[in-house]
């Protein structure tokens, strides 16, 4: 089973999904498992999407 779900809340995802498509503007940037998706995007996040404080820690 999938399900599309769209959040900009990164702790939401965190604790949500397996797998991420992490999107901007419409473009796919990446495809990963979450824990690598925020590690990778963290940088790159626009400021209304806050990476959660625990998955950055890891």
């Amino acid at each position: 089973m999938a399900v599309i779900f769209i959040t900009h809340d990164m702790g939401v995802v965190a604790e949500m999904v397996d797998d991420v498509i992490v999107m901007r503007r419409g473009e796919k940037l990446e495809e990963a498992p979450v824990p690598r998706a925020i590690r990778q995007s963290a940088a790159s996040l626009p400021k209304h999407c806050s990476p959660p404080s625990h998955a950055l820690a890891a």
